[in-house]
């Protein structure tokens, strides 16, 4: 072998010897894969994009931990009967963060009484502990004075009767609440919202309508409620 050939296979086992060592210090999630190249060496094909979602846009296991478990997120506030707007456009819910974790609630189910009847929040919605978030069913145009709201579900309207509201994550279900017009121990109000009375805010203690009344702060649209706020104080 002469000197030049010599070298050049040198060259050639150090740079395989560097790109071994490389390999083996990248465990997928320090790597710094090239945009679209899932066949970079040590690159995972469902973290491309670095935005923690898997190729297909579900959430990767770091969202996934931020999913509320069972009694972590409440509802605390539902008008089921609007009187300003007509249901179709008007009915919205509030749900409280009582755990002591920041939360998203992407890919969580929002339900209620009928099996048919369900919309997957299809967004990152996170709230922080104490923090609280405002779904709506969704408006067809923006209102003036209407409430805003944090997410809107489409398909389906909440019985004025009576129904469910129901939040599922994970197949998990973290809370519901029942109410029935004709049991509550108080007269309904059309146009307010049900409010969970403060010091109640729990998974267990918002399953008993005794827990709740109507609100009294009227809201620039002209009924009642305090979504996004403190529920108005129970007598």
């Amino acid at each position: 072998m002469n000197r030049r050939a010599f070298v050049l296979a040198v060259l050639l086992s150090f740079t395989a010897a560097v790109s071994l060592l490389a390999l083996a210090a990248c465990d997928g999630d320090d790597c710094n894969c090239p945009d679209g190249d899932s066949d970079a060496a040590g690159c995972d094909e469902n973290e491309l994009d670095g935005d923690g979602a898997d190729g297909d846009g579900e959430p990767s296991d770091g969202d996934a931990e931020k999913m509320p478990r069972p009694g972590e997120v409440i509802f605390t506030e539902i008008m089921y009967d609007a009187d300003a707007l007509d249901d179709d456009v008007g009915e919205w819910l509030e749900v409280l963060n009582v755990g002591e974790r920041d939360l998203d609630l992407r890919n969580c189910i929002f339900s209620d009484d009928n099996p048919s009847h369900k919309a997957v929040i299809d967004q990152s919605l996170p709230v922080a502990p104490g923090g609280r978030l405002v779904f709506g069913i969704r408006r067809p145009i923006e209102i003036p004075g209407d409430v805003e709201l944090d997410w809107m579900w489409e398909g389906f309207n909440l019985g004025n009767n009576g129904d469910m509201t129901i939040l599922t994550c994970a197949d998990k279900l973290v809370d519901e609440v029942v109410f029935d017009v004709a049991t509550m121990p108080y007269d309904a109000v059309k146009g307010a919202s049900l409010s969970l009375c403060p010091g109640f805010e729990s998974a267990t203690d918002n399953d008993s309508l005794a827990h709740w009344r109507f609100s009294v702060s009227q809201m620039t649209i002209g009924d009642f409620g305090t979504p996004g706020a403190a529920n108005d104080p129970c007598p």
